[in-house]
């Protein structure tokens, strides 16, 4: 566990590694052998099972809001 991480969760199963500048909040589940990368957000209520690898700048745990690709409809153009 990194020193420079902010984990708030107790619940971390064995050798499960979080990098610097993550956030794990608590709530959150980490089972065994779970690698969280640096600057990922871990939500409270997620469940991240054995042996799952969380990417750099990954945010697990809400859906998204006011995202303009979300918004957006598709539009057909006419040729």
């Amino acid at each position: 566990m990194s020193k420079l991480a902010a984990i708030e969760t107790d619940v971390i199963g064995a050798r499960s590694r979080i990098g610097e500048f993550s956030v794990v909040r608590a709530g959150a589940i980490l089972g065994d052998d779970v690698t969280i990368h640096p600057h990922a957000i871990v939500e409270s209520g997620v469940t991240l099972e054995d042996g799952v690898e969380v990417l750099p700048y990954a945010y697990l745990g809400r859906a998204p809001t006011r995202s303009p690709v979300l918004a957006m409809q598709p539009e057909a153009i006419a040729r």
